[in-house]
């Protein structure tokens, strides 16, 4: 199912609204305590034209029309709470594939929003990889991944990624990239690895500072992953970049742990290239491979399918992420 967020009016009262079947059980009943700031989207530009406080939600089966006053939701001085949100000095950016993605189901980086008062963009762009793959460039998805996003930002170009939004359905996401302000203080957490290896794609090896920029394996993964890095941070100096090695899905009807892909190598194989890769650029990784005890067992506890997460998974990944940023002391004290 498809949830979508909007506004209906009945009278003079108007209240936020989710349409789709089983709307009431997606969102777990904890999750109004965490208070999750809500974009509102216009359906004709997929721009963010104001924000609200998610305090409850109702289940209807049709869709409702309703009047928003563009002026008075995008007032942030109506809310102290969003304009805190919007006024930040800091801000976090979710960079990935669909575990960030799927952004009419993914509560995630709204969870972020109202414990953290910080703003949090939404980059999760399903089936793309860290690693650069000219095979993909018909089908759109290599202009989405890892390398391809990296240049798009230093480059401050996004023509590449606006031509081949709509048929991928991430015009939401580049509308949220088009939008970032990067002279502010800004981390990155950065989560691929789930496409990486069920694609096959070759590890590498790992930085070595005397490489050349523009001489990196972009195809690889190590390759790929020290690119995209020094890319961003030699262009934009406040930046922190986290890696996580957040990997707990199916593939093929196994559990990621026991999958070998079409190379001989295993999510370990990746992650620990990952990890030596990030340390030795100086950046950090986490190693969420035991998140959460997932198993094969209760993976439908928190996803929709094995993969993407539910509500109540959207729910515990977002309060580990905060938690995550609390403890590298990156101004996000929660």
């Amino acid at each position: 199912n498809n949830y979508r967020l909007f506004f209906t009016t009945n009278g003079q009262y108007s209240h936020l609204a989710a349409e789709g079947g089983g709307v009431n059980s997606y969102f777990s009943s904890s999750v109004f305590d965490l208070k999750p700031i809500i974009p509102i989207i216009s359906s004709a530009t997929s721009e963010t034209i104001g924000w609200v406080v998610l305090k409850y939600v109702s289940d209807i089966s049709t869709d409702v029309g309703g009047v928003i006053n563009k002026d008075i939701v995008a007032d942030i001085n109506n809310s102290p709470t969003i304009k805190t949100m919007l006024m930040a000095k800091d801000q976090v950016v979710l960079l990935g594939d669909s575990i960030f993605g799927q952004p009419s189901t993914n509560i995630l980086p709204f969870v972020m929003q109202g414990v953290l008062k910080k703003r949090v963009y939404q980059l999760g762009f399903g089936g793309c990889t860290m690693a650069a793959r000219p095979s993909e460039e018909n089908s759109g998805y290599d202009s989405f991944g890892f390398v391809s996003i990296a240049d798009a930002v230093v480059n401050k170009s996004y023509t590449n990624q606006e031509n081949k939004a709509s048929s991928l359905g991430y015009n939401y996401q580049i509308s949220e990239l088009k939008s970032i302000d990067w002279s502010k203080k800004t981390t990155i957490l950065c989560n691929y690895v789930n496409n990486d290896i069920s694609v096959g794609i070759d590890i590498g090896n790992h930085y070595n500072s005397e490489t050349e920029i523009e001489s990196l394996n972009k195809t690889s993964f190590l390759g790929a992953q020290t690119y995209g890095v020094r890319k961003i941070i030699e262009k934009y100096t406040n930046t922190n970049i986290i890696f996580l090695g957040a990997v707990f899905r199916k593939i093929d009807g196994l559990f990621v742990t026991e999958y070998t892909n079409s190379k001989g190598l295993s999510v370990f194989d990746y992650i620990e290239a990952e990890s030596v890769n990030s340390k030795k650029m100086g950046i950090r990784f986490v190693d969420m491979l035991d998140y959460g005890k997932r198993n094969i067992g209760n993976l439908d506890d928190s996803t929709t399918d094995g993969t993407h997460f539910n509500g109540v998974g959207a729910e515990d990944f977002a309060k580990y992420l905060c938690a995550i940023l609390s403890s590298y002391d990156i101004s996000f004290a929660v």
